[in-house]
């Protein structure tokens, strides 16, 4: 063998190197084979160990310049160190050559660099010839042929085995070099001893023979059909599919549409810009032009050049992207990369590991963040010869959320880090922040730009190819002479300014023209460049329209969804500047007549049925020869350099600066005429109820035409039939019943119409009318038997019975024996004591279970003595002793749960109390009975003295610890309407009561003293008194617990009437800064009160008005008290004052903090931002506010939900709040600045 020398020191230094214990004998083909596999792998741990150390432990400065390389090597390995490797010796060897040598390379010497950089390359080759072999494999082994496979596979394997040779001299040569120790080394470098480039021009020379091999036959057919089969992989294409729907042809196809013939060949062609950027490693090129020069078109002309190329070669991948300001919200930097992952996967053969992962998130219904997508994208593009991305349109990517400046940092990023094989074009305008964005990335001398302005001559042939083309194809001027044509060929293209889309306009000024007075006189007065142009369609617009159409211009060009010709139609009318109500009278005739607005600015065009993303039919503005429904069109700018225009200096500086405006001025604009647009189902929903209870038969015709929901349920009468049967309104219910209203609907909260209802079902009527039903069907929470006893219908009481009726049958209401003890109607006249009792005797001799009870309904003996009308009428005592006689137990409230009972207080009057207590009741067992805690806690709490003091005379334990409340006093302050009984609370404290025990709902009993006993304002002056007489027992002011953690907290929480409260408190040295609660601070406990609304429909109209003056009033008198307090302090639920205020809908309070301070961008709290609390709870002028306020204070709000949040919100707030959500994120995008 040839170089026997140089592999005898090679072997005698590998076996020095490697653990005499992983060396196996040499000679042995298997044992070759095995050893390369340990060696390889042991090397490639030790090397990506030591470079991980030396990456982050700060090595020498020109041990940096290493690095990269010897990191891009282990990549390759590590990605093709597979089980596969082992069946090919030849490789196996390779790969433990370049593994042996890089922990070398860790102390470089100074031909190192010369030296790495070959052995990149030798590594790169292993890789490539390895996948050669195995698509060789896939190709030949499939077809079964095997005489024809192993004369070829011969052939090649010797092709492969020279190759291999010369990579295996390389590597020999050069670890031998490297074992030596550093002074022989030293001298060889002075001497230059050993020729690195040398060594590597053999290995290309090689290289080329294989590249060259043409006996093998691997056609570019085969590749493509393992890429073609893997792409029809289930699994990879769900991936994929998940990963990008975005189909990046559609942009594409436009602009290849849009293409003449021939232009743009100066740039494949004759632009070494273009070549350098095709052919150098690491290249990226940044096209650049005005708006209207043609750019997309010339993105389009290299992607088909491109792609051309990459079907006569497979190894080479093209992806693309176009960004379009007319999809703002759906083109974004993460859009833009999962589509270019997905197009270059779709190019290879495999998925990359790092893409595999991405499935991840698919299983958690996540979406991968801008860094990983990144990392992704550059892990896809190895094992390519080329791959080459095209990203057009980079400045009309929006620049309000910051989605511009975050796509620039993701190029930089990218191209920071991107690999020799990886070739990045961009085009946009020459705006100052791109240009700043991606000057760091045009240092290097492979990454340039190209200023189409200096290509001018370039351009204007093309133009001309442009314009000649449609002089001789189009009809409209085909019989106009050649002199003339030629002439309007010199003045388009001198009065174009470089630009395409000027002389598009200006062959519509032509049209029609056929003398040649008449195109002379056009020629003559057509407009210079674009600006002019668009001055004049302007300028041509009645006066009495402007606002309409700039009204319109600010939809089409900030608008987040592509606008239908309906939509246009109906925003040509909105007045969001004045309070006038709009008609059918201000409605256009026919939507396409807005289009006579709009000549020459917009295209329209159908979308495809199959696909509603795409562009199909378009025509511009200048017709109106529709053949569709005006409700499937969609209207565009005819171009982007309208908009670049609308928004620009020149148009704000110029004769024409009326139509000019800023994008912020139209996202606002678009914001207060589109609040409407926020509509929610739910809204619908709402307002049907409203309507039919108010009697509106007009108004409910025209939202059940909108799409209301006529069965709908919601509060606060269960659904609009009902609404509208408990109004007597006759005719809306007919209507409604029209319309599809179920009349056996349940939810209404006006409990006697709840309960007719429920009667009118066919069970309940079954019962009554004695027909065969089965009679212990539960519904409606309860059975027919309860239900006739509940009302005292004898007849059909008695019929059920007699049906075979269960007396132990439970509902939800109780059993029938409770229907009997809850008579509430007319008890006295209706149903006489004597009938009650009968029906009672009747039950119980059934077998009817006197201390039966559910979790909600108690025992019959409770039901009976907390029943008020029996009290009062003298049913009570009669009725309770009848059922003790029967056997009911004093001492149990609940059956099958104990003395504990949740739903409704457990509340004995002094007369029922005495009863129980005569016939044995031992009150010292009843612990806890109620929500409450124990009786005496409910008899505090109800403020009735005379119970107090008879349990207290029975021992009743006054330190009783239990209930909602914990200690009596606290339960004695803490009825919500009631205010606290002074003699109860002296009774107490000289019984020993602690005035400061701590615990239950509110903390302490000066806290619920604070927030309880809403009411007249006489109870607010009594409530004052209160809270004096516990601070005046000892009663600690900043004592901290509960749920709103301080007493001044919990002033200020209330909803009405604190304002007394809250000075006293400050007076006596309440802390204003002392955080705790669920609000966090005094500031945010005022700004969350919300309007009160008085449950109790009996109560005066003057305070509901009272109160809702007062709202927010708290939280000025808190601030003007505290000039110190900081209103952007952080705490509680809502995280800041501003987004409590605007959750609960303080519209004063808002202005006020932002008068004082208030930062809108704040990030926290349980909706995030104040202004995700405003839309949520649907207060369109505190977000009007707050959009308006943001404005000026440079704020950016970005859409920030996710689905868990989301969830958090459809549960607290219902379905409706996270539509009234999504709809306005819709309106304005995923950001707003």
């Amino acid at each position: 063998m040839e170089d026997s020398t140089l592999v005898e020191d090679y072997e005698r230094k590998l076996q020095g190197n490697v653990s005499t214990a992983l060396i196996l004998p040499l000679g042995v083909k298997e044992n070759v084979r095995e050893q390369m596999d340990i060696i390889l792998r042991k090397k490639m741990d030790e090397v990506t160990q030591t470079a991980w150390k030396l990456k982050f432990g700060g090595a020498e400065i020109h041990m940096r310049d290493l690095l990269p390389p010897i990191l891009a090597i282990i990549s390759h390995a590590n990605d093709y160190i597979t089980a596969s490797l082992r069946t090919n010796m030849y490789a196996s060897i390779a790969w433990a050559g370049v593994s042996l040598l890089l922990p070398l390379f860790l102390r470089p010497s100074t031909q190192a660099a010369s030296l790495l950089k070959g052995l990149e390359s030798i590594s790169s080759l292993i890789v490539q010839s390895r996948m050669r072999e195995e698509l060789y494999h896939r190709r030949y082994k499939s077809r079964g042929s095997i005489g024809g496979f192993e004369l070829l596979h011969d052939d090649y394997k010797k092709v492969l085995e020279a190759l291999y040779r010369e990579i295996l001299r390389f590597q020999m040569t050069s670890y031998c070099y490297y074992a030596n120790n550093g002074a022989f080394r030293l001298g060889l470098d002075i001497i230059k001893w050993n020729d690195w480039d040398a060594l590597m021009d053999k290995v290309r020379r090689h290289e080329e023979i294989m590249q060259n091999w043409g006996t093998t036959n691997i056609s570019i057919s085969s590749l493509q059909k393992v890429i073609q089969d893997a792409n029809e992989q289930r699994g990879r294409q769900d991936l994929l599919s998940w990963l990008s729907n975005a189909d990046p042809t559609l942009f594409y196809n436009t602009n290849r549409d849009m293409h003449e013939n021939g232009t743009g060949e100066w740039l494949l062609q004759e632009s070494p810009k273009f070549r350098a950027w095709k052919d150098s490693s690491g290249s990226f090129l940044w096209i650049h032009g005005k708006a209207g020069c043609g750019k997309s078109v010339l993105s389009s002309t290299v992607i088909k050049y491109l792609e051309t190329r990459r079907i006569q070669s497979p190894t080479v991948a093209v992806a693309y992207f176009y960004f379009s300001f007319t999809l703002s919200k759906e083109h974004n930097v993460n859009t833009m990369l999962s589509s270019l992952i997905k197009q270059i996967c779709c190019c290879r053969p495999d998925i990359p590991e790092a893409a595999q992962k991405l499935g991840e998130f698919k299983t958690k219904g996540g979406q991968p963040d801008t860094e990983r997508l990144e990392e992704v994208l550059l892990s896809s593009v190895y094992g390519f010869s080329a791959v080459y991305i095209i990203i057009d349109g980079l400045d009309e990517c929006a620049k309000l959320g910051g989605h511009r400046k975050k796509l620039l940092k993701s190029l930089r990023s990218i191209l920071t880090n991107a690999p020799d094989n990886l070739h990045i074009l961009c085009t946009s305008r020459n705006e100052p922040d791109i240009r700043t964005g991606l000057s760091p990335a045009l240092s290097a001398p492979t990454r340039i730009e190209l200023d189409l302005q200096s290509q001018r001559n370039m351009i204007d042939h093309d133009i001309g190819r442009y314009v000649d083309s449609t002089l001789s194809s189009d009809e409209e001027y085909k019989s106009w002479p050649e002199k003339v044509k030629v002439q309007a060929r010199k003045v388009l293209i001198e009065k174009s300014d470089g630009m395409f889309q000027y002389v598009r306009y200006q062959f519509e000024a032509l049209r029609g023209l056929n003398s040649m007075f008449r195109v002379n006189e056009a020629l003559q007065n057509l407009p210079t460049g674009l600006d002019e142009t668009y001055n004049r369609m302007f300028q041509n617009i009645h006066s009495n329209f402007r606002q309409e159409v700039i009204s319109l211009l600010k939809w089409l060009c900030f608008s987040n969804e592509i606008l239908t010709l309906d939509m246009l139609a109906d925003i040509f009318i909105l007045r969001p500047d004045c309070d006038a109500v709009l008609t059918v009278e201000d409605q256009l005739f026919s939507s396409d007549d807005v289009l006579k607005y709009l000549s020459g600015l917009v295209i329209t065009y159908k979308v495809k049925p199959d696909d509603q993303r795409g562009y199909n039919q378009e025509k511009d503005a200048f017709y109106h020869d529709y053949s569709y429904s005006p409700g499937e069109v969609k209207v565009r700018l005819a171009h982007f350099s309208i908009k670049e225009y609308l928004t620009s200096d020149r148009m704000r500086e110029g004769f024409m600066s009326d139509f000019s405006f800023t994008d912020i001025d139209a996202h606002l604009w678009i914001a207060h005429s589109g609040a409407n647009r926020y509509r929610t189902q739910e809204d619908l929903d709402l307002a049907l109820q409203d309507a039919a209870l108010g009697g509106n038969k007009a108004i409910v015709e025209k939202l059940l035409h909108e799409g209301a929901n006529v069965n709908a349920k919601g509060k606060p009468f269960g659904n609009a039939l009902l609404a509208a049967a408990s109004k007597g309104h006759l005719a809306i219910v007919n209507l409604l019943l029209d319309k599809g209203a179920d009349i056996e609907a349940e939810g209404s909260s006006i409990s006697d119409w709840d309960r007719t209802l429920r009667l009118s079902t066919p069970l309940q009527l079954a019962g009554r009318n004695g027909q065969l039903a089965d009679v212990n069907i539960v519904d409606c929470n309860a059975s027919a038997l309860y239900e006739a006893a509940s009302r005292g219908y004898w007849d059909e009481f008695d019929l059920l019975l007699d049906k075979g009726a269960d007396v132990n049958l439970p509902g939800k209401l109780g059993y029938p024996l409770h229907g009997l003890m809850s008579l509430n109607m007319l008890v006295h006249k209706r149903r006489p004591l004597d009938r009650v009792l009968e029906r009672m005797k009747r039950l119980l001799d059934l077998g009817a279970d006197p201390n039966a009870s559910t979790e909600t309904s108690g025992t019959p003996l409770y039901r009976a003595c907390t029943n008020n009308l029996f009290i009062d009428y003298g049913y009570m005592t009669p009725i309770a002793l009848f059922l003790i006689e029967r056997g009911a137990d004093v001492n149990i409230f609940r059956e099958k749960y104990g003395n504990l009972f949740q739903a409704d207080e457990v509340f004995f009057g002094q007369s029922a109390m005495e009863l129980l207590l005569e016939n044995g009741a031992d009150i010292s067992t009843w612990a806890q009975v109620g929500e409450c805690g124990s009786v005496l806690h409910t008899a505090c709490y109800e403020r009735d003295l005379p119970l107090v003091e008879l349990l207290l005379d029975h021992g009743a334990d006054v330190h009783s610890r239990c209930g909602v409340f914990d200690s009596i006093l606290q339960a004695a302050c803490g009825h919500p309407r009631r205010v606290p009984d002074v003699q109860i609370l002296k009774l107490l404290l000289d019984c020993g009561v602690d005035i400061n025990a701590q615990g239950g709902k509110y903390g302490t009993a000066l806290q619920a003293a604070c927030f309880c006993g809403k009411g007249t304002p006489n109870d607010t002056t009594k409530r004052v008194a209160i809270v004096q007489f516990l601070l005046d027992h000892g009663a600690e002011v900043n004592l901290e617990g509960g749920e709103y953690g301080t007493a001044l907290q919990a002033a200020c929480a209330t909803s009405s009437g604190g304002f007394d409260t809250i000075q006293l408190l400050l007076d006596l040295g309440a802390d204003v800064n002392l955080a705790g609660g669920k609000y966090g601070l005094p500031l945010q406990a005022a700004c969350a009160v919300e309007p009160q609304v008085l449950d109790d429909y009996r109560a005066p109209p003057a305070y509901t008005n009272l109160d809702s003056l007062a709202h927010g009033a708290m939280t000025l008198l808190t601030a003007n008290s505290c000039q110190s307090i900081d209103v952007n302090a952080q705490g509680g639920i809502f995280g800041t004052a501003l987004q409590a205020a605007a959750y609960s809908g303080q519209t004063r309070s808002v202005r006020m903090l932002l008068e004082r301070g208030a930062q809108i961008s704040i990030w926290g709290g349980k909706y995030r931002n104040a202004l995700n609390a405003a839309v949520i709870r649907g207060h369109w002028d505190i977000v009007d506010i707050l959009l308006e306020k943001g404005r000026e204070q440079s704020c950016q709000f970005i859409e920030n939900g996710d689905e868990a949040w989301l969830g958090q919100i459809r549960q607290e707030h219902g379905e409706g709040a996270v539509q009234r959500w999504e709809a306005f994120w819709k309106v304005h995008g995923n950001r707003i600045v």
